[in-house]
């Protein structure tokens, strides 16, 4: 897990923007990456302060603008596996609302360790016409050569893109998780795994 932690510390899903779609035409998932980055950069520089202070608005920026853009349904698929099949639509629903808060908690608390890393941006991968495809950027700390690479795996739904995985160094974020989750639930039972993930995303919100 040390390098989806790394991922989160860096900042870089950030790109994963605030503006929206426009109506009448999807535009390209790198260039959305690329013109929303500034604007969101500016925003954590001019209120990184504000946000130590008050965390909470911190959560509300990142459920709000940026984790829309995620497909916290088919992540959770993904994750569970085998598990999402037989569970029922009420554990799949509480799966879904405490993973995606989960990852509300991680990346914001992250979001105050940025610390200016430079973004490149790779050529993207895919095709859009085919609906799926691949942003690659390249993450590199102020001061350092090492490149930190990451991969967000996006696909076309409907009408916006979504991204459904995200490779940080090679490392997939669902297969992680995937892995970890598997081994409390062959433990405890996918019930026990949820309530534990409720009862830490509670204790998070009662600390801000």
């Amino acid at each position: 897990m040390k390098s989806l932690l790394t991922f989160f510390n860096l900042l870089a899903v950030t790109a994963l923007l605030s503006v929206p779609l426009q109506a009448t035409a999807v535009e390209a998932p790198d260039v959305l990456v690329q013109q929303t980055m500034d604007q969101v950069l500016q925003t954590l520089r001019s209120k990184k302060e504000e946000f130590k202070q008050q965390p909470g608005k911190l959560y509300e920026l990142v459920d709000t603008q940026v984790l829309p853009h995620f497909d916290f349904d088919r992540m959770s698929r993904l994750v569970l596996a085998n598990e999402w099949k037989s569970a029922s639509a009420a554990q799949q629903q509480s799966f879904v609302k405490e993973f995606r808060t989960l990852i509300v908690r991680t990346y914001a608390l992250s979001l105050l360790n940025y610390t200016n890393e430079k973004i490149t941006y790779l050529p993207m991968e895919g095709d859009p016409a085919s609906r799926k495809v691949s942003i690659r950027t390249e993450i590199t700390k102020p001061g350092s050569t090492q490149k930190l690479p990451i991969e967000y795996k996006m696909y076309l739904p409907a009408e916006k893109w979504q991204v459904y995985d995200v490779q940080v160094d090679n490392i997939s974020l669902v297969l992680n998780y995937r892995q970890s989750y598997a081994d409390e639930i062959r433990r405890n039972g996918l019930d026990k795994l949820i309530a534990d993930m409720a009862k830490k995303n509670s204790a998070a919100q009662i600390a801000q």
